[in-house]
């Protein structure tokens, strides 16, 4: 029955329907009524717009203008683009690892993990997130069909992605995929130069397209004060976005997030060789009680998600750092997915100082790949199963189980 069923129409449905749940909360009147008073106004006022955001308000604005330009307008755009950053996902994923319901419901996990972070309105994270994903699957065709031209409209993506926020200017880092790509493949030095030599090109395109609009708008002057004003706020003494304080915060966050994913990593191992000592009268209850208590602690993990997010990206750094060794001779394709994978989370979240909270915004392709490859190993023309896979759910229960108690030692040392 369920073969019959379009995946991709099922998992826009379920997105959507999932999100309108949410859209009905009103608003707050500080980021969100920020943010939606410089979309509605950005033609007659434009002083209100945050500059270096320029393609972000851009965006809003008409996508309130079309939808009626109601505070509804802009939650309705925001669902509009996660629902896109799905469809990107499914289907970028799909040509790897199959387009299944396995790999549908891992996209409305991010869905569900991503929803009313930072807010439920069309903004810059969202944006970000969906451009990356746009330009990832453009340079992944690109370099895996040896594409020029889709490796040009990568690079004219994260081009315009820099309007939408300054610091996903870093997306520039791609070019590494490049590089990657080409030395696995065994290309010559000269189509490598030339695949980098049109991404860059394609880079100062989308700069130069997006600032051509920002001139048509006469908001050239206002931009470069914009820019001014972050460089200004970068060296101020009190600045909540200090340069030096953010690259701490960075080194800091992702220290945690290792040393997090390691603990857990271990206890994933541990908890492997136990369970091979339990007859099946007794992992059937073992089981049992892991699910039960499992589900209670990725419940708690998922709401106190602030302080315990740290251990997702440094997780799925490990697995997809795993999954490029392992897949390097039997499937280079597989293993560019995963390096642009890690560009993407690493990148996603640099300039905020929300640290790597904002990693949620960078997990469309890293935790899909990451928990199906943790799943069924997935290999080359092997699609994702959840056939007979108890034993490896318990196990992973048990590690969030372990999790949280390092998070409750951790809270508890604080309060003493």
């Amino acid at each position: 029955m369920l073969s019959k069923i379009n995946k991709l129409y099922c998992l826009i449905a379920v997105t959507v329907l999932y999100l309108l749940l949410f859209v009905w909360q009103g608003l707050d009147f500080t980021d969100m009524g920020f943010w939606l008073t410089s979309y509605q106004q950005f033609y007659s006022q434009p002083a209100t717009i945050w500059a270096p955001c320029w393609l972000t308000a851009f965006i809003g604005h008409w996508v309130g203008f079309i939808l009626g330009g109601s505070v509804l307008a802009y939650k309705l755009g925001y669902i509009f683009v996660i629902a896109a950053s799905a469809v990107i996902s499914f289907l970028l994923l799909g040509s790897q690892i199959g387009k299944t319901w396995g790999l549908a419901a891992l996209i409305l996990l991010v869905v569900v993990f991503s929803r009313g972070y930072l807010g439920n309105w069309i903004d810059y994270n969202q944006l970000t997130a969906l451009f990356y994903l746009c330009s990832a699957t453009f340079l992944f065709f690109g370099l895996s069909n040896q594409r020029k031209f889709l490796i040009i409209c990568a690079g004219i993506v994260i081009g315009a992605n820099v309007f939408i926020r300054l610091p996903n200017l870093t997306g520039i880092a791609l070019i590494a995929a490049i590089w990657f790509y080409g030395l696995v493949c065994r290309w010559s030095s000269r189509y490598i130069f030339v695949c980098t030599f049109l991404f860059v090109a394609g880079v100062t395109l989308g700069v130069a397209l997006i600032w051509a609009l920002i001139e048509v708008h006469g908001h050239g002057e206002m931009y470069i004060r914009g820019i001014r004003a972050i460089i200004n706020e970068a060296y101020a003494a009190n600045s909540p976005h200090p340069g030096g304080g953010l690259l701490k915060q960075l080194i800091h966050s992702h220290a945690i997030a290792f040393s997090e994913a390691l603990f857990s990593i271990i206890s994933f191992l541990i908890f492997s060789y136990l369970i091979k000592f339990y007859n099946d009268k007794y992992r059937r209850f073992f089981t049992g009680f892991t699910l039960i208590f499992g589900s209670i602690i990725l419940f708690y993990i998922s709401y106190y998600r602030g302080q315990s997010v740290a251990i997702y990206p440094g997780i799925f750094y490990l697995v997809l750092v795993g999954i490029i060794y392992s897949q390097l001779e039997q499937s280079q394709n597989l293993s560019l997915l995963a390096f642009i994978s890690i560009v993407i989370l690493f990148v996603t979240p640099l300039g905020s100082n929300n640290g790597i909270s904002n990693s949620i915004f960078g997990m469309w392709l890293a935790l899909p790949l990451s928990l199906s490859w943790l799943w069924c190993s997935t290999r080359e023309n092997t699609h994702f199963s959840l056939k007979c896979q108890t034993k490896r759910l318990c196990v992973m229960y048990d590690s969030c189980w372990s999790q949280l108690i390092l998070e409750f030692w951790l809270q508890l040392s604080h309060w003493l």
